[in-house]
């Protein structure tokens, strides 16, 4: 009887030892879902983050282009105007050139007439 009792102590103290080994088990489970949680959380958001930066950058990147574009259409069309400039210039200075020739020759026919003429 003596030796069923102290079986019967073992036992229970064994059932203790593993009740409380599955607890701390138990515990250190949701300590570990719970880090696993965290670690998904803030892998999310870096994500998210990470999405957005580069949409971000995306957006940059395409008004850098259609600045780029807006530049080079300002600068074909300054370019043309220039070219008109310059042509209108070159027009008006053989025009300039035609009319000085007039004049000297007006003034070379005005010199080679008598006075009363």
């Amino acid at each position: 009887v003596s030796a069923l009792k102290a079986d019967r102590k073992r036992l229970k103290a064994e059932k203790f030892d593993v009740l409380n080994q599955m607890k701390q088990l138990y515990a250190t489970l949701e300590d570990k879902e719970k880090e696993l949680r965290e670690f998904i959380r803030a892998y999310e958001k870096r994500m998210r983050e990470s999405e957005s930066a580069l949409r971000q950058l995306i957006q940059e990147r395409n008004e850098a282009e259609r600045e780029k574009w807006t530049i080079l259409r300002h600068a074909r069309d300054e370019a043309e105007r220039c070219l008109a400039v310059t042509t209108q210039l070159t027009a008006r200075d053989a025009k300039i050139d035609q009319l000085q020739e007039e004049l000297a020759q007006v003034k070379k026919t005005r010199k080679s007439r008598p006075v009363g003429i």
